[in-house]
């Protein structure tokens, strides 16, 4: 690796600020939580269109095992 490659690695390697503030980043990005009960109704009542079959297949062939 020449010095210009790893200089250039090292700079996009540095965080971006000092420090996290986790409130600042909520203003910063709109947040706004969501409602309790608006989540429990969602949970409630999917709008899931797709068969279960191919929803089922999609999530088989995302499983992926991790081995320590």
């Amino acid at each position: 690796m020449q010095a210009d490659e790893k200089n250039i690695l090292e700079q996009l390697a540095k965080p971006i600020r000092a420090g996290f503030d986790l409130e600042e980043m909520k203003r910063e990005q709109g947040y706004q939580p969501i409602n309790k009960a608006e989540f429990d109704q969602l949970i409630k009542e999917p709008d899931i269109q797709e068969p279960l079959e191919d929803l089922l297949a999609c999530s088989a062939n995302d499983i992926k095992i991790n081995t320590f």
